[in-house]
């Protein structure tokens, strides 16, 4: 299973696809305070959580720099994060 938090296609910043206005980049903001951010490859409406565990057949391992960044970023806003090893 994966988990959105470790891919390399997960994002806490603006979705990149797209033309970002000033209402979808603070939304993403809200989202991304709320823990939540967006996959690269979805719609810009969509906001995956970053620790539930899903099949997604395009899952790709992010680095274990950007996870630890990710995970610290979220702790510090009082998110629980809680990543498995490997995802399959």
């Amino acid at each position: 299973m994966a988990q959105c938090i470790n891919c390399s296609n997960y994002t806490l910043r603006d979705h990149p696809g797209g033309s970002a206005d000033e209402r979808s980049r603070a939304a993403a903001k809200q989202m991304a305070a709320s823990g939540l951010g967006r996959c690269t490859l979805g719609p810009s409406y969509r906001f995956p959580s970053p620790t539930h565990e899903r099949k997604c057949p395009s899952f790709s391992q992010a680095p274990t720099t950007v996870i630890e960044r990710r995970v610290a970023w979220l702790a510090t806003r009082g998110q629980a994060t809680t990543t498995t090893e490997s995802n399959t």
